[in-house]
């Protein structure tokens, strides 16, 4: 749980401080994604699968579980499932990492199109930020 929580490693962003430090740049119209490279799809990429796997493991671990503690890790894993679905959103809507006609950049640097993208990553965010407190209200 405190992976997930706000907290920075050797002075980099992790967890959801990570996240927030990432759509600020998303929303920023003056960022260029173009050159950032293999590593940034590999990143969030990661991510992505990264809560698929929690909300995998959080109801595998619910089983194990009865009452209230069962409903709040099921309530984590629903949480960690809706931020699964906006990430793999925000993937597909800014090209899921794969090489696209320039035209398909520009388009995702547009206002319109940063707000699009930026709602959906602000949704994800939300939703990890529950399935965090869920597991914060699971473990007091």
């Amino acid at each position: 749980m405190a992976k997930g929580r706000a907290h920075s490693h050797e002075g980099i962003p992790q967890g959801l401080a990570a996240l927030r430090a990432y759509l600020a740049h998303v929303a920023d119209p003056s960022k260029d994604f173009a050159g950032a490279g293999e590593w940034f799809c590999w990143a969030a990429f990661e991510r992505l699968m990264a809560r698929r796997c929690c909300e995998i493991w959080l109801r595998s671990a619910a089983e194990q579980l009865d009452g209230n503690a069962r409903k709040v890790v099921l309530d984590a894993a629903e949480s960690y499932g809706e931020a699964f679905q906006c990430y793999d959103h925000y993937r597909s809507e800014v090209g899921a990492g794969e090489p696209s006609p320039p035209s398909n950049e520009e388009r995702a640097r547009t206002p319109d199109r940063i707000a699009v993208t930026a709602g959906i990553l602000e949704r994800g965010i939300a939703a990890e930020a529950a399935g965090l407190d869920a597991l914060a209200q699971a473990v007091n």
